[in-house]
């Protein structure tokens, strides 16, 4: 930006700038600022001169400098999908800048950016429905354009194809399975199911098994978060209210017993229970239903539990 005062007029017009002798690019013009963006040069400073229709010439002594050129050691990983994150490493990455205004994997706008410094940026892909080698473009708070031409490559996306159960509450153990669950990466980090964050039991790139946590009972999306940032979602799955005990009778008791449990939502989201313990002694299941549970009490040493 060249600011100052009765730079044109109605009847005069500027036709080129350079700066430090190379031409730039005419963005907008008025009689107190012209904007223009430099074009590639040669690093070294000299002056900003302004061309006029009239055939009158504005100067300005030394008044711009070219930066040494960006410097691309490394983009790590070099493919990915939706939500991984790349990460470019180099010098002087920030072309002058402080920061990014812009940033796109392909032809497609960056979730975030994560972290910006002149020897490493940060950014996370978005979702292209393109497959194969795109550029890494981001444009500075100053208005410098970066490009990485051919840098990183989309690959097939993970995809989930089946949730089982397609609900469930606190404790019930759900399988995903599907290809590339681990997101291209060695693991997934965070699964949420509607929300609610689950414990992984076991992962491979076909079946992940995960535990749910207690969480607010909704219809959502399931989440897999990989180590490298990528995401796969699957819909709908609903997670349940958790099933509540109200009443135990009798409080004690001895082997034969018959046991009546009462409450809410007892089945957890299942079609059967398959355990029920009394003082950590399992019982025999007599009959079973969302509301009652009657269990026969089997042998064991006087406890409390």
């Amino acid at each position: 930006t060249i600011a100052g005062a009765n730079l044109v007029s109605a009847s005069v017009t500027v036709t080129n700038v350079s700066l430090a002798g190379t031409m730039a690019e005419l963005v907008s013009v008025n009689s107190s600022e012209i904007v223009v963006r430099a074009t590639a040069a040669t690093a070294g400073r000299g002056d900003v001169t302004i061309y006029l229709d009239s055939g009158a010439v504005l100067s300005s002594y030394l008044a711009w400098r070219y930066l040494e050129p960006f410097v691309v050691t490394e983009v790590r990983p070099s493919s990915g999908q939706l939500g991984t994150y790349i990460t470019i490493s180099g010098s002087r990455l920030l072309s002058g800048g402080s920061a990014i205004s812009l940033a796109t994997v392909g032809d497609v706008n960056v979730l975030e950016v994560n972290s910006t410094a002149n020897n490493k940026l940060v950014m996370r892909a978005g979702n292209s429905s393109f497959l194969g080698l795109v550029d890494v473009n981001f444009e500075m708070d100053t208005g410098a354009l970066v490009s990485i031409p051919q840098s990183f490559e989309f690959v097939s996306p993970g995809v989930i194809d089946s949730a089982t159960p397609s609900s469930g509450q606190l404790g019930t153990v759900v399988t995903l399975r599907g290809t590339s669950l681990l997101g291209h990466g060695s693991s997934v980090s965070t699964p949420a199911f509607s929300g609610t964050l689950a414990n992984i039991t076991s992962q491979n790139d076909t079946i992940v098994t995960a535990v749910i946590q207690e969480g607010p009972a909704q219809t959502g999306v399931v989440e897999l978060l990989s180590d490298t940032g990528a995401l796969i979602r699957f819909s709908p799955w609903t997670a349940l209210e958790t099933g509540v005990v109200e009443s135990v009778f009798p409080t004690s008791g001895q082997d034969g017993t018959l046991v009546t449990i009462a409450g809410q939502r007892l089945l957890g989201g299942s079609a059967q229970l398959l355990s029920c313990t009394l003082a950590s002694v399992p019982a025999l299941f007599v009959s079973q239903n969302d509301t009652l549970v009657v269990v026969r009490a089997s042998a064991s040493f006087a406890t409390v539990g």
